[in-house]
């Protein structure tokens, strides 16, 4: 949001014993900072299935900030392909 202040990104897997071998998307949760050391929630992304890490850059070359999303693509045994998703233009 180029006011100066880090903000801050964190990748989600909601899971509980009851979703075992379910495929549950995960979250990205973007918060901009209020400059004093606390953050406020800016916007909620679902992404693929088990978000891993997170990078950001200018992916799409638009000079807005994107998010880059590693997916952990295996659910039980099954494989189902590790991926990377662009989360463009998040608010933060």
């Amino acid at each position: 949001n180029k006011d100066g202040y880090d903000d801050l990104a964190a990748s989600i897997e909601i899971r509980t014993e009851q979703d075992i071998g379910v495929e549950t998307p995960g979250i990205i949760d973007a918060m901009v900072s209020l400059g004093d050391g606390s953050f406020q929630l800016s916007t909620t992304v679902q992404v693929g299935l088990r978000p891993r890490g997170l990078g950001v850059g200018d992916m799409t070359g638009d000079g807005i900030a994107d998010l880059a999303v590693t997916e952990y693509g295996r659910i039980g045994i099954r494989d189902t392909g590790d991926t990377v998703t662009i989360v463009r233009g998040v608010p933060i």
